[in-house]
């Protein structure tokens, strides 16, 4: 630009911004299926644990429905790179934290169940002298 013939580099300017969009378009959709592939993986983890199990049919949808609310479309322009990046922190810390809830309430609901047991198993049991 500081020479007096720039206006030539049209051309290449034109080819340079072509190319930066197209390279951000294909951040973007990588990105985007990374995201998508960590929220599926997010999703198998919750499902492997063992307190899933004791979790209700509603408390089970309700956390499958937290985690799709994390999933978003985005533009395939640099609007969409930023939008993509941003809540990564987000969805970290709201895969943690439906972990530990629901390992906490799956305990919870095993101790229960086991008192109860144990509960009836003093009632019935013949009293030592």
């Amino acid at each position: 630009m500081s020479q007096e013939d720039f206006c030539g580099d049209g051309a290449n300017f034109s080819s340079q911004c072509t190319h930066v969009k197209a390279r951000i378009r294909e951040s973007v959709l990588r990105l985007s299926e990374a995201e998508k592939q960590r929220l599926k993986d997010g999703t198998g983890d919750l499902q492997r644990t063992w307190e899933w199990q004791e979790l209700t049919h509603e408390e089970r949808g309700n956390a499958l429905d937290r985690l799709d609310g994390l999933g978003f479309w985005a533009t395939d322009d640099f609007g969409g790179l930023k939008r993509l990046l941003a809540p990564d922190y987000d969805i970290n810390n709201t895969l943690v934290e439906l972990k530990q809830s629901l390992q906490r309430q799956g305990q919870d609901r095993l101790r229960k169940r086991v008192e109860r047991e144990q509960a009836k198993e003093a009632e019935g049991a013949p009293v030592k002298l």
